[in-house]
């Protein structure tokens, strides 16, 4: 029999050497678990399941049994309607344009951003007194935006 000098295997190993190793052997633990369960229980490697036989029902308890793919009548398909030969080009579609809002008395205008903030105004939606797309940088509908740092 052989005697050390020193510390043993185990207690030269950092604490963080210790987690990792008691993790991967936790993980294979699991891993080797799972495979002799698929492997008890028919796992994907046997192919596909038998079916089960159906006990046949009694008539004091009810059972569903959904009909076979054949049995089940399809509705015959309408077919398309031609189209018509009198009308060549298709109709454009008419689009109503939004509505604008109503003009106020006094019109609002704001040169930029600081000036619609000092008013305390800021943010200002589309269809507000002195929106305008150009105080709109990204176009969402909500001039001078509060601003989000990066």
């Amino acid at each position: 029999m052989t005697t050390r000098d020193g510390p043993g295997w185990w207690s030269r190993r950092s604490r963080w050497g210790k987690a990792g190793l008691v993790v991967s052997l936790a993980v294979v633990a699991i891993l080797a678990v799972g495979a002799i369960l698929s492997a008890v229980q028919g796992g994907p490697d046997r192919g596909p399941a038998e079916p089960v036989p159906s006990a046949p029902a009694s008539e004091s308890t009810a059972s569903f049994s959904p009909a076979p793919p054949s049995s089940i009548p399809k509705a015959p398909i309408p077919p398309l309607p031609e189209p018509s030969e009198s009308s060549s080009e298709p109709e454009p579609e008419t689009t109503e344009p939004e509505p604008s809002p109503p003009a106020s008395s006094t019109e609002v205008y704001y040169e930029n951003c600081d000036a619609v903030r000092a008013a305390h105004a800021a943010p200002l939606l589309r269809g507000q007194p002195g929106y305008r797309a150009a105080l709109d940088r990204d176009g969402d509908g909500m001039a001078c935006d509060p601003y989000v740092g990066p």
